[in-house]
């Protein structure tokens, strides 16, 4: 790639784990605001938590915890906390994979192994420090995030946790107009704005694509389920242009939902379409590969089609 220049009435630092390399390009004196940790998580085979349930292990025997839960048809195993260092790219180490390996076959009928691992990988907690009083700065600590403004307006944001995500970005923003002397822009919506899919999502709605446009049952659950009420639009994709074909045969993801990806979801290489938009990634990595040519070749169509010239 290749590196432009822009000019901003503000900045706002949102870059988790990378926060304090960030702040430091504004400031090299700048005090450290995060300590980071890993967090290790294995994808086994959905067959080890019979019924949907779930497995929390309270306290092992070096005081962690450790938890088994149904996921996207598989079992997810998690997690591992050591500190670690910023990273762009943090992965899975072979020591965290064994740990959790041997500690949840304790509780499991089966011999686990290496390879019944489909998938592993590794997220960085943004943890705060704890800050003294008259630490300096212009801070606003709510729970377990911060925002703030440095003396050249940089706005920072971190720590903070998914359940609390759209306060964190309401506070945010209203920091920068503040940091940037925007014009206001009337009282925020997020709180009440839907998500992509679930502006007139109705029950039913697999049933409803599986009568509408004929696919198989596996595949209209994925879609009602990933797309909500954007689903019929996923479906219709599949039908009309003729991409109703599995990307895998283990798994309900089709062809439709590339393009789909590229021109709703700002998807724009197979890395982001098989880890960010399907997660296929996170749940078999072997498939993920092995469809990755296909991904390819569809989100170079996708793509075509949109730089395309309009008729004249």
């Amino acid at each position: 790639g290749s590196a432009i220049e822009v000019e901003a009435d503000v900045v706002i630092n949102a870059t988790g784990p990378l926060a304090d390399t960030v702040l430091r390009l504004d400031d090299p004196d700048a005090p450290p605001l995060l300590t980071v940790s890993s967090g290790a998580h294995l994808v086994l085979d959905g067959r080890h938590l019979p019924h949907e349930a779930g497995l929390l292990v309270p306290r092992t025997d070096d005081g962690r915890v450790i938890f088994l839960l149904p996921w996207q048809g598989h079992t997810l195993v998690g997690t591992t906390d050591n500190p670690a260092e910023p990273s762009a790219d943090p992965r899975a180490t072979e020591e965290e994979i064994d740990y959790l390996l041997e500690h949840v076959a304790r509780y499991l009928d089966a011999d686990l192994t290496r390879g019944d691992v489909k998938a592993a990988w590794s997220g960085l907690r943004p943890l705060l420090r704890p800050r003294s009083p008259g630490s300096g700065g212009t801070a606003a600590i709510t729970r377990d995030h911060l925002i703030e403004r440095s003396a050249s307006g940089l706005v920072t944001i971190t720590g903070g946790k998914w359940t609390t995500y759209r306060q964190m970005a309401e506070e945010c923003v209203d920091l920068a107009v503040e940091a940037g002397r925007l014009p206001a822009l009337g009282p925020s919506t997020t709180a009440t704005m839907p998500l992509a899919g679930a502006e007139g999502w109705r029950p039913g709605g697999a049933e409803r694509l599986a009568t509408d446009f004929g696919l198989p049952s596996d595949v209209c659950a994925h879609l009602d389920a990933a797309y909500g009420s954007d689903a019929t639009e996923v479906a219709r994709l599949a039908t009309e242009a003729g991409l109703a074909e599995r990307l895998h045969p283990d798994h309900p993801y089709i062809e439709a939902e590339v393009p789909f990806a590229v021109t709703r979801e700002f998807a724009v290489d197979a890395d982001d379409v098989l880890s960010r938009r399907l997660r296929l990634r996170f749940l078999d990595e072997a498939a993920a590969d092995a469809c990755e040519p296909r991904v390819r070749e569809l989100i170079a169509a996708a793509t075509s089609a949109v730089d395309a010239p309009a008729p004249t």
